[in-house]
């Protein structure tokens, strides 16, 4: 990007077909730590992450949020 190299990303930003959104903010409670264990374990589980044993896929634009989730859903 700073040489003037074209970066092979993305050109439109969106939702994969079928995701469902759970932002990373709603992981955190007001001091900024992760919400205790159970809390975070019944909103996965009220977005239906997991549901019937599949896998859960996190992404997002950089990786950094990804990463955050992922943290999240271990925790839960």
């Amino acid at each position: 990007r700073y040489r003037g190299d074209v970066e092979p990303i993305d050109r439109v930003g969106g939702h994969i077909p079928g995701a469902v959104s759970a932002p990373t903010t709603a992981n955190v409670a007001e001091d900024g730590r992760y919400l205790p264990a159970g809390e975070l374990a019944g909103r996965f589980t009220a977005l239906g992450a997991g549901k019937s044993g599949e896998p859960v896929g996190v992404y997002c634009g950089s990786g950094v949020s990804g990463a955050h989730e992922v943290l999240a859903l271990e925790l839960a």
